[in-house]
């Protein structure tokens, strides 16, 4: 074998062990990620990720080229031990898939051992150069044939299960069949992400005004010490929206989470379980949502009338819209750039940045969709589920402005949760359906770490029921995981009243602790 063909070879070998991460997640079409992706992937992102292997092959192995026909053995040094390197990455790929963050849960950590890294590294190239370098050559010359089966299960995956993308499909069900204008209540339920009781409510601090919450607890019947089902987004919204506490849960395609209920060892479809808006279908009522994080137009969209969902980002959903080459290739090179230990801190900011920037996207949105359908008479079920005050953090509270700036905190997005509940408000009041609507505002979870704390886990859990003015405090405990009863008993105008909501907590509230879920990745 030619020393050329040779260093094509081991060029393209290493590029592919680069961009392990991008194949393990293309070689899958099932891949839990692919729950929160808005849309399926499929060639455009497989010719994507080709290239950019491609790409970074043809660099490894113009380098070695140039080194090689040098003739200096000080740049042939440098190479050596760029190529050593280079091999980091794919093992600290294999460290983060096995063993997370261990190592890597503090900036003094990570310099610590990136130090170590780096002086391993030069003594290793230096002192053991020749023997070293040949091990690594020979390894990624074993290891070749991967870069042709990742290449051709790739291909052979975007062909075979290019009809998987239907599973990506929102598919509410659309109105009734009949006219939905049985007799009955209307309830809008506002589940605000991450908002905490503690710091919204008890332990307010000084200068921040959250004047239509405050409105609104002064004419509605007020929890103070309501607990969430569980610690997590993932858990706690199908915990609330079936009324089971859920505290296993696995993405398994684009359409489906699989779930364990606390005190059950089985394992079942969320979208085969009775939920909140399939018993409201049931009687009569039409039902809409508006939500962040789970894909509910997807799974549960056959008990939905209408729905319109908006995704997280962060590194299991990078998308932004339908996906391009040029933007698949942008996302796979970045999977593989924060495989180099130290990148990502070094490029914290500016995938901060472009957090905020998609946060603020979710939030417009989502406030977009929820205006008109909480006005919409028809809709007598309506969730409405932000992605605030969950960070990051986008408001500007003394501009009154959405914003990227990285000095925001936890109490702007408080107060940005404020203003969408006025404004939800003034929708529904200008509709005339305000005062004959009942309205629960809660959370999912409480203000978790590093902003918040593990000792406090109360949300908010206020019900303004219809025609109420006057506000009330219940001091009792319970879980919120009762929400999906109390909003079929409000629908069947079984609850009325302020008095009738407190006897219908005292007889049907769960102490049940939140679960701290278990996701499976």
């Amino acid at each position: 074998m030619s020393k050329t063909l040779r260093d094509l070879i081991v060029a393209f070998s290493l590029a592919n062990l680069c961009f392990i991460a991008a194949w393990r997640v293309l070689v899958n079409p099932l891949h839990y990620s692919y729950y929160h992706w808005k849309y399926y992937p499929g060639f455009t992102e497989y010719v994507a990720l080709v290239i950019d292997v491609s790409v970074l092959a043809a660099l490894f192995w113009g380098a070695a080229t140039l080194a090689r026909r040098s003739g200096r053995p000080a740049l042939q040094r440098v190479a050596r031990g760029a190529f050593l390197l280079a091999l980091v990455v794919p093992l600290n790929d294999l460290r983060m898939q096995f063993l997370g963050n261990v190592f890597f849960n503090s900036r003094k950590s990570l310099l610590i051992v990136l130090a170590a890294l780096f002086v391993v590294a030069a003594a290793a190239a230096w002192r053991w150069r020749a023997y070293l370098v040949r091990a690594a050559v020979a390894l990624v010359l074993i290891l070749s044939p991967f870069a042709l089966i990742s290449l051709t299960q790739g291909a052979w995956f975007t062909y075979k299960h290019r009809t998987n993308a239907a599973l990506a499909v929102d598919r509410p069900a659309g109105p009734l069949p009949r006219l939905a204008n049985l007799p009955g209540g209307r309830v809008v339920w506002i589940v605000f992400d991450e908002m905490d009781q503690g710091r919204a409510f008890v332990k307010r601090p000084d200068g921040l005004d959250l004047p239509e919450f405050d409105r609104l607890r002064r004419e509605a019947v007020f929890a103070e010490n309501a607990l969430p089902p569980s610690s997590d987004t993932l858990f706690s919204m199908p915990s609330l929206i079936s009324g089971q506490q859920i505290e296993w849960a696995l993405a398994v395609r684009p359409n489906e989470l699989m779930v364990i209920a606390k005190g059950s060892s089985k394992q079942v479809a969320w979208s085969t379980q009775p939920n909140v808006f399939s018993e409201a279908r049931e009687v009569g009522a039409e039902t809409a949502l508006a939500g962040w994080y789970h894909p509910y137009c997807r799974v549960i969209g056959a008990s939905l009338s209408n729905c319109f969902w908006q995704p997280v980002v962060d590194e299991i959903n990078p998308l932004r819209g339908r996906p391009t080459v040029g933007k698949s290739m942008a996302h796979w090179a970045t999977m593989t750039l924060f495989r180099i230990p130290g990148a990502f801190r070094l490029l914290e900011h500016w995938y901060e940045l472009g957090r905020r920037h998609d946060h603020i996207e979710d939030q417009s949105k989502i406030m977009d969709s929820a205006r008109a359908i909480a006005k919409e008479r028809a809709f007598r079920l309506t969730l409405l589920h932000f992605p605030v005050p969950h960070p990051p953090f986008i408001y500007d509270r003394a501009g009154r402005a959405l914003s990227d700036g990285a000095a925001h905190t936890y109490d702007d997005n408080l107060a940005l949760a404020d203003r969408t509940l006025g404004e939800l408000r003034r929708e529904m009041e200008a509709a005339g359906l305000w005062d004959n609507t009942a309205v629960i505002v809660s959370s999912d979870h409480w203000l978790r770490p590093p902003y918040g704390n593990q000792i406090d886990k109360r949300v908010p859990f206020i019900v303004k029921l219809p025609g109420q003015r006057e506000g009330s405090t219940y001091p009792t405990p319970f879980n919120t995981v009762v929400t999906r009863a109390l909003i079929l008993a409000l629908l069947r105008e079984e609850v009325t009243d302020p008095p009738g909501l407190v006897r219908w907590l005292d007889q049907n509230r769960s102490d049940a602790q939140p679960t701290i879920g278990i996701t499976v990745r």
